[in-house]
């Protein structure tokens, strides 16, 4: 039943699949870039809160603790949580840490594997697309360098006896050489 319904189904066409490619990639950036600033902020936070916790656990201790007790074990018992907080800030942010590269590190993977695919999908459009249509989907999805390297029409250049070899091309370094110090 499957082989019959999936002999009428359409073929997706080139132009979808970019689409649906170039979408998937803005997601997964924005994705990324948002998981980033999460990070951020949350181990601002979390520095925050432990600098103030800390401040607050030294404060009480100083006003309830010290020189109350005869034994030092005591002492340090009361202060524990001003010996443990440190210990557990510097846990919880490697944790942290840890947890948003793995995500930000899956993005990457997810990204490099679409990048890839489309810019196979793009070098099969110039391969097999004719002119005009490949022309468009390039301006459309490609990249820069892709629209500057695949299409541009091939102009030889032939060098005619009689010209002389030295003479500067305009738009090249050379004639802006020439040009600035004949001004000078």
């Amino acid at each position: 039943m499957g082989i019959i319904i999936s002999r009428f189904r359409r073929k997706k066409t080139t132009i979808e699949v970019l689409d649906r490619l170039e979408t998937e990639i803005k997601s997964i950036e924005r994705d990324g870039e948002y998981k980033q600033q999460t990070q951020k902020r949350i181990m601002g936070y979390m520095m925050a809160y432990s600098i103030g916790f800390c401040v607050l656990f030294g404060v009480l201790y100083y006003f309830m603790y010290v020189g109350k007790s005869q034994h030092w074990l005591h002492s340090l018992l009361n202060a524990s949580p001003l010996l443990v907080l440190p210990i557990l800030v510097v846990f919880l942010r490697s944790a942290i840490s840890w947890y948003y590269d793995w995500l930000l590190n899956k993005n990457r993977a997810k990204l490099t594997k679409m990048r890839a695919e489309k810019k196979k999908l793009l070098e099969d459009v110039m391969n097999t697309e004719t002119y005009k249509v490949a022309k468009e989907i390039l301006d459309k999805y490609g990249s820069p360098e892709e629209q500057s390297k695949s299409l541009k029409p091939f102009t030889p250049t032939i060098a005619v006896a009689g010209s002389a070899p030295n003479t500067p091309v305009p738009g090249t370094v050379q004639n802006f050489l020439v040009k600035l110090f004949k001004f000078y």
